[in-house]
């Protein structure tokens, strides 16, 4: 399984290491911390819209998840 595979899919996965359980972001096979092994896991859902912005009627965020992630992205309506 990789990352973008699962998003193709409309999976978001994150890494977690096995051992420190940081997040790691990007995504990697080894933590950026402890050099361990990840896991695979479901990103949690909600998140916290940081910054927005509009363009005709197109709104973009920035948006971070679980405390570490940040993501700009266009936002569905």
């Amino acid at each position: 399984m990789t990352f973008e595979d699962e998003l193709r899919k409309g999976n978001f996965q994150v890494a977690e290491c096995t051992d420190c359980k940081k997040i790691v972001w990007p995504p990697s096979d080894f933590c950026n911390q402890c050099f361990q092994e990840i896991r695979w896991r479901k990103c949690a859902n909600e998140g916290k819209i940081i910054e927005f912005s509009k363009q005709n009627n197109n709104y973009f965020c920035l948006a971070e998840f679980e405390n570490t992630i940040k993501i700009i992205g266009k936002v569905a309506s």
